[in-house]
């Protein structure tokens, strides 16, 4: 199966910019009516890879892909599997490797056929395979899974189903091995554990469950462990700090913020070492006061002021430590720092012009960009906070992995000596830089090279490759690469003419000088230029976070896409 187009770099997102405030600026980014005006479908559960393609269920039963250029295409359409097919998609996760994770209910062919749960994994490039296949169990009682509640997966590709009604957890193995690891109403040790809601896998590989009817969250450490992390008693007590725990995030610090999908609106904090805090309750940012109404209304139902908290619907933790959490019945969103400031993103108040309503998911990007879909509004929204800036990454100082049997990659040194870049796919070229580079040769022999791995292959697949073209600058002591005949021809009539300092040194490599695979995702991957008027210096990089953290350096300017190699 052939998968649409990728383009990666995050920053060339485009949308309908909403609103901008002193806190945030709202961009709709999806907008099922421009699609699909005379249907119902609406955007739900998201996932986002490491390319920036932000991955959502449509009406749970296909896959959309919503691309950093702004374009939306079907990733998955209806998964078939001998004569059904996947009608009822329940969850959608992602893996480090950008394995997606789907599954929910098979058709029936009648409707009085049992309910047959199945799961899939999707790669990269479209490649879908069947990991799990059960017939739902009839009662809770019995083994198996009765209503899918939710899933994650570890960093080994394990992935975690757990049965809402069953009261149970499943691991599903990189083989399609099935594992039950937890079934209530009671687990060993005399742990109550029923109805379990949301998971959550830290980055020891430990699995939380937020079980709602038991009022608690257990952990399950991978040796096996399980261990209560939260007991909030008898969730009839009107005194229960939450009264039904679900959803829960996991911060990078060990920090459990979970909320309470009742209409208490509760949410709390657990610390590492298991101190518990309330965070938030009904009030939500702290202004807002109900006055009237009760039960699971919607806030037009209501009278109150400011921006209350009802009926927590979803919950993700940022990369600087911060919450986010949805007032399902509030048409809200807030974020809540790592001080405990409450702030209201999205709402009645906080934003009354954006189209916003029955949030479904929220998630949020390595770098702080927060994602939030409604089935109500039938959209997805990008909120982008000011003063928050990308993870950094210091391209003077870095190392991009590669495989050792990767063909043809073009590998990337620095020059401590002139901060200047350089990039060859010759081996033999490369190991004596490498070899006389080395610490062990004395200072004033040595050259100033540190190797930097590589983040692209040059071209070798499609037809339609051009030289790259190579300059050396004498004055200088760094290179110039261009895949532009007319700059290439330029740069030889300025050392003609005008006596520049070049050295013209043949081609670099072979590359593509536009995407060869127009209507489908190949091989090909686009690689970005910058430059430096402080260095005047160009760096090139095929990594998206590299590139992304560049546009948070005023040394940099991007200049676009200026060629396209191939993935290792």
């Amino acid at each position: 199966m052939k998968s649409a187009k990728h383009v990666y770099i995050a920053f060339l997102l485009i949308g309908l910019m909403l609103r901008t405030s002193d806190a945030a600026e709202v961009t709709e980014v999806f907008q099922a009516n421009d699609f699909w005006p005379d249907s119902n479908v609406y955007a739900g559960s998201m996932a986002l890879d490491s390319k920036s393609n932000l991955f959502f269920v449509a009406s749970g039963h296909a896959i959309l892909r919503l691309r950093p250029v702004g374009s939306v295409d079907v990733f998955t359409p209806l998964i078939i599997t001998g004569n059904q097919y996947l009608y009822s998609i329940r969850f959608l996760t992602i893996d480090q490797d950008d394995n997606l994770y789907i599954g929910g209910e098979l058709s029936k062919t009648v409707v009085t056929d049992p309910v047959v749960y199945a799961a899939f994994k999707i790669t990269p490039t479209g490649d879908v395979q069947q990991i799990f296949h059960q017939q739902a169990a009839a009662r809770g009682s019995d083994p198996g899974l009765l209503a899918i509640s939710d899933s994650v997966v570890d960093q080994a590709g394990n992935l975690y189903i757990s049965g809402y009604v069953t009261d149970n957890v499943l691991r599903v193995d990189a083989a399609g091995g099935i594992t039950e690891l937890m079934r209530g109403p009671e687990l060993p040790g005399g742990l109550p554990f029923e109805r379990p809601r949301s998971m959550r896998i830290d980055d020891g590989n430990n699995l939380y469950v937020a079980a709602s009817r038991s009022a608690n969250i257990i952990r399950l450490s991978p040796a096996g462990e399980i261990q209560k992390v939260y007991d909030g008693g008898d969730p009839r007590d009107p005194a229960n700090q939450l009264m039904s725990p679900n959803p829960m995030s996991i911060n990078a610090a060990g920090e459990i913020f979970a909320g309470s999908s009742s209409v208490d609106g509760k949410a709390i904090l657990i610390s590492p070492d298991g101190q518990v805090s309330q965070v938030m309750d009904q009030s939500g940012d702290g202004t807002g006061v109900i006055t009237a109404g009760s039960g699971f209304g919607h806030w037009q139902d209501l009278e109150f002021t400011g921006e209350p908290l009802l009926g927590v619907g979803r919950t993700a933790a940022g990369p600087d430590g911060s919450f986010y959490i949805t007032g399902g019945y509030t048409d809200n969103l807030f974020r809540i720092d790592r001080e405990g400031k409450v702030v209201a993103l999205l709402g009645r108040t906080a934003t009354p012009d954006v189209n916003f309503s029955s949030p479904r998911d929220v998630l949020v990007s390595p770098f702080n960009e927060i994602y939030v879909s409604a089935s109500g509004s039938r959209n997805i929204l990008k909120i982008e906070l000011e003063n928050t800036t990308a993870p950094a990454v210091t391209i003077t100082d870095t190392y991009n992995d590669f495989a050792v049997n990767a063909t043809n990659p073009v590998f990337r040194f620095y020059n401590t000596r002139d901060n200047a870049f350089f990039y060859t796919s010759n081996a033999e070229e490369a190991n004596t830089i490498i070899s006389n580079s080395s610490p062990a040769i004395p200072g004033e022999d040595r050259w100033p090279y540190a190797f930097q791995g590589s983040t692209f292959s040059s071209a070798k697949t499609y037809p339609g490759a051009v030289p790259l073209h190579r300059f050396y600058n004498t004055q200088t002591g760094h290179h110039f690469f261009t895949v532009s005949q007319d700059e290439r021809d330029n740069v030889m009539r300025q050392i003609r003419d005008a006596g520049w300092a070049f050295n013209y040194e043949g081609d670099a490599y072979r590359v593509y000088p536009g995407d060869p695979t127009s209507d489908y995702q190949g091989k090909e991957v686009p690689v970005f230029r910058f430059y430096s008027p402080t260095f005047n210096r160009h760096f090139f990089t095929a990594d998206n976070a590299e590139a992304v953290s560049l546009l948070n350096d005023d040394d940099w300017h991007y200049e676009g896409i200026a060629f396209y190699g191939e993935f290792h």
